[in-house]
C-alpha cells in the first residue's frame, strides 16, 4: 500500500475499499491508520464510517468518541458530533441524536461558522421528522430558514434550505 506510515493515506485506502465493498479489508486498514500515533480525529471518523457501513453502530459510536477527543472545537469537532447524531437517529435514538446536535451547534457556533450551526439545526428538523414530531419539525425548519434569510438575504436563504421545506410541505400533506 502507498504510504504505509501514513494514516491520512491509510484512511483513504479504507474509503476506497469501503466504496468497493471490501469491508472487512476496509476495517483492517482502518484500525491500522487509527492506531498510528499520528493518527488525527478524521482518521478516526473514517473507522467510524466503515464500521457503520457494516452495522456495527457500538464501535462507530467509540469511534467517533475517540475522534471527538482529537478534534479541535470548532468546525472538526462539529462533524464528529453530526456522524455521532446519525449513529444515534439510526438505532432510533432520538435523544441522544438531539443531545449530539445541540453539542455540534455549540461547536460550530464557538468554531464561528454560521452554516454549521444552520446545518445542525436542519439536521435537528430531520431528527424531529424521524421521531414523529412533525410539528416541531417544521417549527425548527422554519426558524432556521428565518436565521439564515436574516444572514444571507431572501433569495440565498431559501435557496439553501428549499429543499428541507419541501420535504416539510410533503411530511404534512395527507397520503393519497
Amino acid at each position: 500500500a502507498a504510504r504505509p506510515d501514513d494514516p491520512a493515506a491509510q484512511g483513504w485506502l479504507a474509503a476506497g475499499l469501503m466504496a468497493a465493498g471490501k469491508f472487512d479489508e476496509a476495517a483492517d486498514t482502518a484500525h491500522k491508520a487509527t492506531a498510528m500515533p499520528n493518527a488525527g480525529w478524521d482518521t478516526w471518523l473514517g473507522l467510524a464510517y466503515v464500521d457503520e457501513m457494516r452495522g456495527d453502530w457500538a464501535a462507530a459510536r467509540s469511534d467517533l468518541t475517540h475522534g471527538r477527543d482529537l478534534a479541535q472545537s470548532g468546525i472538526s469537532r462539529a462533524f464528529v458530533d453530526e456522524q455521532m447524531a446519525f449513529v444515534d437517529l439510526a438505532q432510533h435514538k432520538y435523544a441522544a441524536a438531539v443531545a449530539d446536535l445541540d453539542a455540534m451547534a455549540r461547536d460550530a457556533a464557538d468554531g464561528q461558522d454560521p452554516n454549521d450551526v444552520v446545518r445542525a439545526n436542519i439536521d435537528l428538523a430531520v431528527v424531529q421528522l424521524a421521531s414523529g414530531k412533525l410539528p416541531e419539525a417544521v417549527k425548527t425548519a422554519k426558524a432556521r430558514m428565518a436565521d439564515r434569510v436574516a444572514e444571507v438575504g431572501q433569495e440565498g436563504g431559501e435557496a439553501g434550505l428549499a429543499p428541507m421545506m419541501s420535504l416539510m410541505r410533503r411530511a404534512q400533506a395527507p397520503l393519497a
